[in-house]
């Protein structure tokens, strides 16, 4: 069964905040640094691929977070692009 992640950017104002709810949503081990290396290695390794994640209010997170938004945007699009079963939707 397909699971579904909302990341959402109410309440958010930094990147360390991203990845802290990251880590919450995809309940990584508490060994999990937030930082963009270990996001990426986590979704690689303690993750179900057969996932659905969207982002609500990126818009809102793009000017929050300038340059950053778009490193972790990568970070989702590249695992997307490496497993078929991973998806990965922006709403702004």
């Amino acid at each position: 069964m397909r699971k579904e992640i909302e990341l959402n950017s109410n309440g958010l104002e930094t990147l360390e905040d991203y990845l802290s709810e990251c880590g919450r949503l995809f309940n990584f081990p508490s060994f999990y640094q937030n930082n963009l290396d270990e996001l990426y290695e986590f979704l690689q390794t303690y993750t179900d691929k057969n996932l659905s994640v969207y982002w609500a209010n990126a818009k809102e997170a793009q000017l929050k977070l300038g340059n950053d938004f778009d490193r972790l945007k990568e970070i989702f699009e590249l695992v997307a692009s490496q497993h078929s079963e991973f998806k990965f939707y922006i709403n702004e």
